[in-house]
């Protein structure tokens, strides 16, 4: 009996890691943004939550600033597991993928603010050449999976090895990028005493974390609460505590094994992020009524420049985004001394490079920090569906034709 409940265990694990539950969270919101009670919708989630020390925010807001600090936590975890025991502890296997993705931010940016420098308002609408610089690994990879499972009989194993791990190992490139890029470019005007606290808070949290005892939590919940007030009333976005929090995390040896302490921290992090933070934020990120959209961009001269603006998100994403990554990993695998895994041959490179153009969780996050034009806002998440959508359809016939 017990095999049994852990081998469901196991596989509902599966299918929470391969994105399926967010695709699912965003249709039920697309679908409650279209129908006829659509007010209803937008009054749950304007609805103001009045929480202590003052802090009130929108249900919308709450999953944005509140909840998504738990999906960051998991990042900053993420990413400390790979410094210590992934591809980035190695820095011949590191070094291409960072390159990669460094291409993955710099050319869909060019891209977008080149399409936006003819809308005539390219000092307002320039602050959204970010919102394409980050890969959505969860789905990106669900979608690769999707594909090998289909033609499992026609690709090459090694190659689908090699793929995988480069898109996730160029995904968490991505994520360090778009936490840099956070930090240092959409942060309000910065309160460093309310920042001092919030770090001094940090160096105990990660003194607690030392511990073994399950009675810790008691103390790190807390802390990671306070840590985040702080962050909140600093200016900087909640999202960079979240980061801070996972990185410092003491990895010291759990009865001799050095790893099994962030593994299961990340693991249950992750979990939780994909079971619960990642499909109610993207829930309330999908309220985008099309009729109201194309409405306003047809009777409106700025909702015209808006549309130009979601016209210039999808084109970064489907057309910048494998551009600069191919381009970016080809040139400096074919003239430097970082080279590509031999399995992972320029085929599969461009399939990747297609997928990486998906982009949701941190790309909305973007574009909530970059425009203040509820009109603007709506057209670049329209603009990410669109993109992330073809971008992931490209993708699927890269593989299609290499499979033949």
């Amino acid at each position: 009996m017990k095999k049994i409940l852990k081998r469901k265990f196991n596989k509902s694990i599966k299918f929470v890691n391969s994105g399926y539950l967010l695709i699912f969270a965003a249709v039920l919101g697309l679908v409650m943004a279209n129908l006829p009670t659509y007010n209803i919708f937008t009054q749950f989630s304007e609805h103001q939550i009045y929480l202590p020390f003052y802090i009130n925010l929108s249900m919308e807001k709450l999953a944005e600033d509140g909840l998504l600090t738990i999906f960051f936590l998991n990042v900053g975890l993420d990413l400390k597991h790979e410094l210590l025991f992934g591809p980035f502890n190695n820095k011949k296997k590191a070094v291409l993928p960072i390159i990669s993705a460094a291409g993955g931010v710099i050319v869909p940016a060019l891209v977008f603010l080149f399409i936006v420098f003819f809308t005539g308002q390219f000092q307002i609408f320039a602050s959204g050449w970010a919102i394409s610089s980050v890969t959505d690994i969860a789905l990106s990879l669900a979608v690769l999976s999707f594909i090998f499972s289909k033609n499992n009989s026609k690709i090459d194993k090694l190659s689908a090895k090699s793929s995988k791990t480069f898109l996730m190992t160029l995904a968490v490139a991505d994520d360090i990028f778009g936490i840099l890029i956070i930090t240092f470019f959409y942060s309000r005007s910065v309160n460093f005493i309310y920042l001092l606290f919030a770090f001094i808070i940090v160096c105990v949290w990660r003194f607690f974390s030392r511990f073994d005892s399950s009675f810790k939590w008691i103390i790190l919940v807390p802390l990671g609460l306070a840590a985040w007030y702080f962050t909140f009333r600093s200016g900087v976005h909640t999202a960079i505590i979240g980061v801070v929090l996972g990185l410092a995390i003491i990895s010291l040896p759990k009865k001799g094994n050095w790893k099994s302490r962030i593994v299961k921290y990340r693991d249950f992090t992750d979990i939780f992020s994909k079971i619960f933070v990642l499909p109610i934020y993207i829930f309330f990120k999908m309220r985008i009524n099309f009729f109201e959209i194309f409405n306003d961009i047809l009777n409106s001269q700025i909702s015209q420049s808006a549309g130009l603006v979601l016209v210039a998100i999808a084109a970064a994403l489907m057309i910048g985004k494998p551009l600069g990554i191919f381009s970016f990993t080809y040139i400096f695998n074919r003239w430097t001394p970082f080279v590509l895994e031999k399995s992972l041959n320029l085929k599969f490179l461009l399939g990747v490079s297609c997928l990486a153009g998906i982009g949701f969780t941190v790309s909305f996050l973007i574009a909530d920090l970059s425009f203040i034009s509820p009109i603007v806002v709506s057209a670049s998440r329209l603009g990410i569906i669109i993109g992330s959508v073809f971008s992931g359809f490209f993708g699927y016939l890269v593989f299609k034709k290499t499979n033949k």
